[in-house]
C-alpha cells in the first residue's frame, strides 16, 4: 500500500510540477501597446545616446587637437628661447675667461 501510495504521490507531483511553473501569459491590449511604446522609447532614447555619445567624441578630439595646438606655440618659443640663451652663455663664459685671464696676468706682474 505505501509502494502504492509513493507512486501516486510521485506521478502527482510529476504532473503538478508543470502546472505550477510560470506558463506565458497572454498580455491585455493595454500592455500590448505599452510595450509597444517602451520599444520605441527605447529604440528612440538609445539612437539618442548614439548621437550624444559621438557629439562628446568630437568635442574630446576637437579640444585634444586645440591642446596641442597650444603645446606646439609654447613649445617654439621655448626652443628659440634656449637657443638664445645658449649663445648668450657662451658669450658670457668667453668674456669671463678673458676676463680671468687679465686679471690672472695683472696678478703676475704685482
Amino acid at each position: 500500500m505505501s509502494l502504492l501510495l509513493g507512486l501516486l504521490l510521485l506521478l502527482l507531483r510529476l504532473l503538478l510540477v508543470p502546472l505550477t511553473t510560470a506558463l506565458p501569459r497572454e498580455l491585455t491590449p493595454a500592455q500590448r501597446l505599452r510595450k509597444k511604446e517602451l520599444r520605441e522609447e527605447l529604440a528612440m532614447r538609445q539612437e539618442a545616446e548614439k548621437l550624444k555619445r559621438k557629439i562628446l567624441h568630437e568635442k574630446e578630439d576637437l579640444w585634444a587637437a586645440r591642446e596641442e595646438w597650444h603645446r606646439e606655440q609654447i613649445k617654439a618659443p621655448e626652443e628659440a628661447k634656449e637657443e638664445d640663451v645658449v649663445a648668450a652663455r657662451k658669450d658670457r663664459d668667453e668674456e669671463s675667461a678673458a676676463v680671468q685671464k687679465v686679471v690672472k696676468e695683472l696678478k703676475s706682474l704685482v
